[in-house]
């Protein structure tokens, strides 16, 4: 920049899509963020201690740009060669990314492997849409992870993560010094033990079993595992999806969140104490149960510490007796106390309510109890409504009521 005698550059400014850049002290000015490509007019305008001013006009090229991307990425085990064989100790990898194709942009794609547990270590770098060899000492009976990533001149860049399962078995035997362990469809992990993969099922005849049906039968010779069940009186505390067992050392006393169950295998429900059950049930109604009393849970509040507005949960219910509902009397209270109340599968207008020892306050909710669902009404702290009282923690169905 050239000045005339006695003046210098006292102001700078660059005018970029009709936006205007200034400054006093600097030659380097950079421009808002551009917003569009294609040809892009830039003037600059240069103002000395006079005020006298100069401008100067160019015209650059915009090209569009976008970080890079892996658009797909295949893997899998396989020989030296590339053939796919899980239980050989190599793997293919081929990665196909998308950058932008400027000048002077390039991309380069770096492949990491972990075992299940561990940490990543680099396999070196591949073509973009090439298939690459790796390992060479992969273990068939180890799952793993892949993690490519993909880094352009820019300094961009992107990853994608897959699994890479251990080889699938039919059926798999191992044995140590603590005792055989057998499995069905994976790898056997644990010494005496049968195990069956996630994606085989169980069935019974033409039936296949849940979880649950394989706890209640497991129940009913008193055995699950290699673990008893108790024969003397006994807590549980936490979730408890299903409670079902008969027989000889079938359970005997169980708590499950302050309503006691009880039987010789689970046959009545003991609510003693429970004065409302709603619509003139009594606990006369649901004692001295018939064995094979079902107890599951069926709903958890997501937020239980929240605010309840008044709503319906959807649940289906048809092939249940009653539900048990547990609620927590004030979400605010720095001392939270639980209620629980049992109503019967086709109750509507059932009141439920519960005194707070330490407050003395009453909590009350209403409820509707249909084969689609529970249906609740707004919360009460004696007369005066809110959302964060009787808030409903869990619903639990029951079935077997004779």
């Amino acid at each position: 920049i050239a000045h005339a005698a006695g003046a210098s550059a006292a102001a700078y400014a660059i005018t970029v899509q009709g936006t205007m850049t200034t400054a006093s002290s600097t030659t380097v000015l950079s421009s808002n963020k551009l917003t569009s490509a294609g040809s892009l007019t830039i003037t600059c305008t240069v103002t000395d201690s006079r005020g006298r001013s100069t401008s100067e006009t160019e015209t650059i090229s915009v090209s569009d740009y976008s970080n890079p991307a892996i658009a797909s990425l295949n893997c899998c085990r396989c020989d030296y060669s590339g053939q796919e064989d899980e239980n050989d100790p190599y793997m293919a990898v081929t990665p196909a990314c998308t950058f932008t194709p400027l000048a002077d942009n390039a991309i380069t794609i770096e492949i990491f492997v972990k075992p299940t547990g561990g940490s990543y270590a680099s396999c070196g770098t591949t073509p973009n849409t090439q298939q690459k060899i790796i390992g060479g000492s992969f273990l068939a009976d180890t799952s793993y992870y892949v993690k490519v990533t993909v880094t352009d001149t820019v300094g961009n860049s992107a990853y994608t993560e897959m699994s890479m399962p251990r080889r699938s078995w039919d059926f798999h035997i191992r044995h140590t010094a603590n005792g055989a362990g057998a499995a069905f469809g994976k790898v056997t992990e644990h010494d005496r033990t049968l195990q069956l993969a996630s994606s085989w099922e169980l069935m019974l005849g033409a039936t296949s079993m849940t979880e649950a049906d394989l706890v209640y039968l497991l129940g009913l010779d008193g055995r699950i595992g290699n673990t008893a069940l108790p024969t003397t009186a006994q807590t549980i505390t936490g979730a408890i999806n299903e409670i079902a067992a008969g027989g000889s050392g079938g359970l005997t006393d169980v708590t499950v969140d302050g309503v006691s169950v009880v039987s010789g295998g689970v046959a009545a429900v003991d609510l003693s104490g429970k004065s409302d059950l709603g619509h003139g049930h009594s606990a006369a109604d649901i004692t001295d149960l018939p064995a094979g009393l079902r107890m599951e849970k069926l709903w958890t509040n997501p937020e239980p510490a929240a605010a309840y507005a008044a709503q319906t949960e959807a649940l289906d219910l048809s092939g249940f007796d009653a539900v048990l509902i547990r609620t927590l009397n004030d979400r605010g209270s720095n001392t939270p106390q639980f209620h629980a109340e049992l109503i019967f599968v086709g109750d509507s207008g059932v009141c439920f309510s519960s005194n707070a020892s330490t407050t003395g306050y009453t909590y009350k909710r209403q409820a509707d109890v249909t084969a689609a669902g529970v249906s609740f009404g707004g919360g009460f702290r004696n007369t005066s409504a809110g959302s964060g009282y009787a808030v409903p923690q869990t619903i639990y169905g029951i079935r077997g009521i004779a």
